[in-house]
């Protein structure tokens, strides 16, 4: 008599909802069971398609999916109970009509496209849950365990909870998240975040603190709408991430994947706190290339990041731990840099130079080195010198005519390094430089304590009256004052006069055949050749031979690319040689 009351009201009700809509058939499951037996429904099964039918499954009944189930139209789905999906994957399709109930709703996926007529306060729960604009108004516990598909439109939680399971993904292809009223979102389990299909503006969907991966993967841009701080990678698949005037940080376990591109603004900042070297290149939207700060906080020996292209910093470089490699492009400093170790420098041994505007009685200090070598410079713009953008970049190595020619530095003493110096002003510069090496950077013998910068000018290194250098910690220092002209710097000391350019320019009728070279190698010269000397590029020695009758065995000799340092009676030159 109870349960026939129970079903009777129950018609009643949905009767009133459906306004005695003629056309609808109410189905109230009777006993447990599958949506496609008749015993569930006391004899007639509903239809898997149902636009004005009311089903509803009472209290303490379970009813499982054992088939694709879709409502639309005027249809009203009530689940005092809980409807469940059997062994096969199953759909439960709302795109029209009302749900209502208490009861639990535990599905593989769910497509959900209710803006209105949503009053179920009970629990639901699905692997996959895809919507195409609904609204979550009521007190309902929604919670995702795999997907969180968003298609079209907004998905409005305005009240009740939506919770993403421990390693979930929100795939926004179209539709957006929104949070308002007294919704909540439960973001604090780990769960990742997929941009794809078309532009959009970032919203509730990484305000989490559990959000760990982000991908972009659009057309167009994702938007920033607050400040991110990212714990997973950020894979730049297509499209690019648009920082919209905020602070984008890569934590500890955040990495950098994929060849998009990030778009900066005055306003927006980038801090790298990786731990480790970031696997992608930091890339640049054309037009977009400009940070206000830039904070390289790598942690782990010889972490670095590298610029896929130019980048322009209006506010502060601020270098605290591992390299920023330049490559062949420039980073251009308005501010100030800050900063800088022998472990945390700008890498520019490449056609990329480290530029930074320099004010009349303005000092900076150019953080530079070479991947294994800290060679920073500090340059003081004096009073009355004329306001520029001083670039700087080096190689390891000192050359006779300056970028090209003999390499000095694999016979003379010097610190093995060249600063190439440049400004914007095209007059009017007064500067004082001030070149900082380590021990390892000294070669040949160099004697710091009669030393001097010397100038690469008029097609010839230029000399100065030498003096000791100073010690700044575990570098080593030397000044020059009055510099009105800029090109290629180094470091020598007081024997360079007379066994620099001098020796390696009389060297002109010494040849060297075959050049490239294979097994042997034949010195042409107005006397013997007593001493071969075989350097790398770098300055490193690797072979000494004594020629006979001025022909030297090369059988050793790896292939590549050399320096050949040659000594006899008068005879004192460098050469360079290919060996095959």
């Amino acid at each position: 008599m109870r349960t026939t009351f129970r079903r009777l009201s129950c018609i009643i009700l949905c009767a009133i909802a459906l306004g005695f809509n003629a056309n609808a058939t109410v189905f109230t499951a009777v006993l447990s069971g599958n949506f496609s037996s008749a015993t569930t429904w006391g004899g007639v099964v509903p239809s898997g398609l149902i636009t004005t039918d009311v089903i509803i499954v009472p209290v303490g009944i379970t009813v499982t999916l054992n088939t694709d189930v879709s409502f639309s139209g005027s249809s009203t789905l009530t689940v005092d109970g809980s409807l469940v999906s059997g062994a096969y994957y199953t759909s439960l399709s709302l795109t029209g009509g009302t749900l209502t109930g208490l009861g639990s709703i535990n599905v593989d996926t769910l497509n959900l496209g209710l803006t209105t007529g949503l009053t179920y306060s009970g629990n639901i729960t699905a692997s996959t849950l895809t919507s195409t604009g609904a609204t979550i108004s009521s007190g309902a516990s929604v919670v995702v365990n795999s997907a969180l598909n968003l298609t079209a439109g907004t998905l409005s939680v305005t009240s009740g909870t939506l919770t993403l399971g421990s390693g979930s993904t929100i795939n926004l292809s179209g539709g957006t998240l929104a949070v308002s009223g007294t919704g909540t979102l439960g973001l604090s389990s780990p769960y990742n975040v997929v941009y794809s299909g078309s532009s959009a503006t970032a919203g509730a969907e990484l305000s989490g603190s559990g959000l760990h991966n982000l991908t972009i993967n659009v057309p167009g841009s994702v938007m920033l709408s607050s400040n991110l701080g990212l714990n997973g990678n950020l894979t730049l698949t297509g499209g690019t991430l648009s920082l919209n005037g905020h602070t984008l940080t890569l934590n500890s376990g955040a990495d950098l994947m994929g060849s998009g591109t990030l778009a900066g603004s005055a306003s927006s900042s980038l801090v790298l706190m990786h731990a480790g070297s970031l696997t992608s290149s930091l890339s640049f939207a054309a037009g977009a290339d400009t940070l206000n700060n830039l904070t390289v906080a790598l942690t782990g020996s010889g972490a670095a990041a590298s610029l896929g292209t130019s980048l322009n910093v209006n506010g502060n470089l601020n270098m605290q731990s591992g390299k920023l490699v330049l490559g062949a492009n420039n980073l251009n400093v308005s501010t100030s840099a800050m900063g800088g170790s022998s472990t945390s420098y700008v890498v520019a041994d490449g056609a990329g130079k480290l530029s930074i505007k320099l004010n009349a009685g303005t000092t900076d200090t150019f953080m530079v080195g070479t991947p294994t070598q800290y060679s920073p410079m500090l340059i003081t713009a004096n009073p009355g010198s004329a306001e520029g953008n001083v670039s700087i970049n080096v190689t390891g190595g000192v050359y006779a005519a300056g970028t090209t020619g003999a390499l000095l530095s694999a016979v003379d003493a010097m610190v093995n390094n060249t600063w190439y110096v440049s400004s914007s002003a095209t007059s009017g510069i007064n500067y004082n430089m001030t070149a900082m090496w380590s021990d390892a950077m000294e070669v040949n013998g160099f004697d710091r304590t009669s030393a001097f910068i010397s100038h690469y000018s008029g097609g010839s290194w230029d000399l100065q009256t030498p003096v000791a250098a100073s010690t700044s910690g575990s570098l080593h220092t030397m000044t020059r004052t009055g510099i009105t002209s800029l090109s290629p710097f180094m470091v020598t000391d007081h024997r360079f006069a007379t066994t620099g350019v001098k020796t390696l320019a009389a060297g002109s009728d010494v040849q060297l055949y075959p050049n490239p070279a294979t097994d042997e190698l034949r010195i042409s010269a107005h006397a013997t050749v007593t001493g071969l000397s075989v350097y790398t590029l770098d300055g490193k020695l690797i072979m000494t031979q004594q020629p006979q009758n001025n022909i030297a065995s090369l059988k050793s000799l790896p292939a590549g690319a050399y320096f050949v340092h040659l000594t006899g009676d008068n005879i004192n030159v460098s050469k360079q040689l290919i060996k095959e």
